[in-house]
């Protein structure tokens, strides 16, 4: 009678385990697929250990929320960064197929397919490691603006629904055209800066675009002015700055 209570008992884990990932895979399924684009500030104002490692949790938290049809693009941030021409990560998780209805071989091919996405994880996660940890060319200005472009023929590129963008920066525009560490970006300075970026045509194009900000850094009173210019910025560039989620860490990231 024990023995047969045992074999139940176990019948019905592996039941409640079937059902538990069928319901799991339907509800990815109605998920709509994204593709995430990140850019990384490797200029020397984010060139500090802490940073770095802060960099890498938060690409790890990305990486934790992909499913099988999603992509993923990381770039740099440099001071070319509208003529940078490789990105340092470029992969997309292939969607659950599976060959057989039989639950035995069924569940065979979800765990080979969950081994083979971990290990894509595990190895895109090496590459965003080394590169936070170990990129030599020293970045002295910080090109955000022309950075957003890059992002904007990601997005436009991939087929996934969900356009997400990670910028894990300090946000700090230093280039030829502005320095925010100097700028006072009041209401008025930012419609100025706005008005001449549609005038010379170099507003990226990011609509229904959900733009995600780690790493913001300044004093308290220029964080904000900063943190206002982008708000302003993206919704001109007609994307969705996730306002809660803009300084530090990533707190989520639900997408």
């Amino acid at each position: 009678m024990r023995r047969v209570m045992c074999i139940a008992a176990i019948l019905w884990l592996i039941f409640f385990s079937f059902c538990h990932k069928a319901s799991e895979e339907k509800k990815n399924a109605k998920r709509a697929n994204k593709i995430v684009c990140v850019l990384f500030d490797l200029s020397q104002s984010t060139n500090t250990q802490q940073i770095r490692e802060a960099y890498a949790r938060d690409f790890c938290t990305v990486l934790s929320k992909m499913h099988g049809g999603d992509a993923v693009v990381a770039a740099l941030i440099t001071e070319k960064s509208i003529s940078e021409l490789d990105f340092c990560i470029q992969n997309s998780f292939p969607a659950f197929h599976p060959t057989t209805d039989n639950p035995m071989y069924l569940e065979a091919e979800r765990q080979e397919h969950e081994r083979k996405t971990k290990s894509l994880k595990d190895s895109l996660q090496k590459v965003a490691d080394s590169t936070l940890k170990s990129y030599r060319q020293k970045i002295m200005r910080t090109e955000i603006m022309s950075a957003l472009h890059v992002a904007e023929r990601v997005c436009k590129s991939y087929p996934q629904q969900n356009k997400i963008l990670l910028i894990m920066s300090d946000m700090i525009e230093d280039s030829d055209l502005y320095n925010f560490a100097r700028e006072n970006l009041t209401e008025a300075r930012t419609s100025e800066i706005i008005r001449r970026e549609i005038e010379n045509h170099r507003l990226p194009d990011l609509k229904n675009v959900c733009v995600y900000v780690t790493g913001a850094m300044a004093k308290t009173d220029q964080f904000y002015k900063v943190r206002n210019f982008w708000i302003s910025y993206m919704q001109e560039c007609g994307g969705a700055l996730v306002i809660e989620n803009y300084g530090g860490p990533l707190v989520s990231f639900e997408e």
